[in-house]
């Protein structure tokens, strides 16, 4: 959903969206993002390793605020966080000014 001015008020991402990252969204989020996460596979995986595309999404889910202020149920889960405390933790800051 677009609130008024263009910013997003939702955010869905899937083992398929391999190339999701909160750092391409952030700008077009509004105060508060829901985020919701639709995968069987990746939630319910029954492997020791998980496979790629889901060890990141799994990394998304759990590294960030997301897990803790939010719920899953079968093969969603889903939260509602500030966006000024969300962090990508699948992208790492360059600190090039430190070399």
């Amino acid at each position: 959903a677009v609130e008024e001015g263009g910013n997003c008020d939702l955010v869905l991402f899937s083992k398929v969206s391999t190339r999701f990252s909160l750092d391409r969204v952030l700008p077009r989020l509004g105060s508060h993002v829901v985020a919701v996460w639709v995968s069987d596979e990746c939630i319910h995986e029954t492997t020791e390793v998980a496979s790629p595309a889901c060890a990141h999404m799994n990394s998304f889910w759990e590294r960030t605020y997301l897990m803790m202020r939010g719920y899953c149920t079968r093969r969603i889960c889903a939260s509602r966080v500030k966006t000024s405390i969300l962090q990508d933790p699948n992208v790492l800051d360059l600190h090039c000014e430190d070399f």
